[in-house]
């Protein structure tokens, strides 16, 4: 069996190239790369082994999220939430779960207008410790406060039975 060798590409290569190809449609990427890196494979390689991951989680990081701290008391399974509203927003699907809560693909409920956003809500038990709802605020204002593309931008907080 040939052992693969890892070949270093400085990143003052790779970015000029991977900025103009996330410019264009992914399928184009393939022949882009080839006029862009030359015979230069390696280079080729790894930009596209970028282009890969930026494929993997695009969904994930462009769906905004709307966070609900308090969960529900007694709360069903993730796959009794379909349906539900919480707020202006009616749970389509169930994303994941964590330590903390269970995260949520949501729609807009009111038909005031279309948005997909995730909703996060605390595990019951957690919001019955002293200080997770408000420290979970807390966290969600610091995020409110941040402006990055990839980091999620926060449209509502709410507590159980305040929406």
């Amino acid at each position: 069996m040939r052992e693969r060798r890892e070949v270093r590409v400085p990143w003052a290569r790779v970015e000029p190239i991977l900025d103009r190809a996330l410019e264009l449609a992914p399928s184009d990427w393939r022949g882009f790369l080839a006029d862009a890196c030359g015979g230069d494979d390696a280079l080729r390689e790894h930009v596209a082994s970028l282009l890969a991951c930026r494929s993997a989680v695009e969904d994930f990081l462009c769906t905004p999220p709307v966070v609900v701290p308090e969960g529900v008391a007694n709360s069903p399974a993730p796959e009794d939430w379909a349906g539900r509203e919480v707020g202006a927003y009616r749970v389509v699907r169930a994303l994941g779960e964590g330590g903390m809560g269970r995260v949520f693909l949501a729609e807009r409920a009111d038909g005031r207008f279309t948005r997909a956003v995730a909703v996060k809500v605390l595990h019951a038990h957690l919001c019955r410790q002293e200080n997770v709802p408000q420290r979970f605020r807390r966290e969600a204002e610091a995020v409110a406060a941040l402006e990055h593309p990839n980091i999620v931008h926060i449209y509502d907080v709410a507590a159980a039975g305040s929406e």
